[in-house]
């Protein structure tokens, strides 16, 4: 269960309206409306302070991501892409990841394909490091949907490409 689902549920559970909620922790309704909704990412400080207020406290499990062969190996490829980027990484290839962006426009129809590239496009042009390597690393639904239409080809070399697939053996090394 994520934290939004979470939240949704502890409000059911215990009858807990938005207004209520927000009442109780000085949280604005707006805000506690996206989090439900999950157009926004709450901390695990904000989670446990919403839900202490309605006498429910989370609990983390750590497990391993269950990502298929074709997720594990975009994953893997872009934690690579992560570990390397700085803002001058990005700064460099800028031209070329605006060219990527719009090839892949060009050949995608449809939601949400058209938004993420839109959300890369101002990740690149702003050199937002932070936040493309959330797209990176994420093994949740949003990070899979963005690394469908990820823009960051060439960052990494040939060889940078076997070593992050060889990790798991998703590749054999030549």
């Amino acid at each position: 269960m994520n934290a939004a689902s979470a939240l949704a549920w502890a409000m059911r559970e215990s009858g807990t309206s938005q207004t209520e909620l927000s009442g109780l922790t000085g949280v604005s309704q707006g805000r506690i409306s996206e989090y439900v909704a999950g157009k926004v990412t709450m901390s695990q400080a904000m989670l446990s302070h919403l839900l202490s207020a309605m006498g429910y406290a989370a609990e983390i499990a750590v497990i391993r991501a269950p990502l298929n062969i074709s997720d594990e190996r975009s994953w893997r490829l872009h934690r690579a892409v992560a570990k390397k980027l700085t803002a001058g990484v990005i700064g460099k290839a800028k031209p070329r990841l605006i060219k990527n962006v719009l090839a892949q426009r060009a050949a995608v129809r449809g939601e949400p394909h058209l938004s993420h590239l839109a959300q890369w496009e101002r990740m690149i042009r702003a050199e937002d490091v932070q936040s493309i390597r959330r797209c990176c690393l994420d093994v949740g639904d949003f990070g899979r949907e963005m690394r469908e239409v990820s823009p960051l080809g060439g960052i990494l070399t040939q060889s940078e490409r076997l070593e992050a697939l060889a990790a798991e053996a998703l590749v054999a090394v030549r």
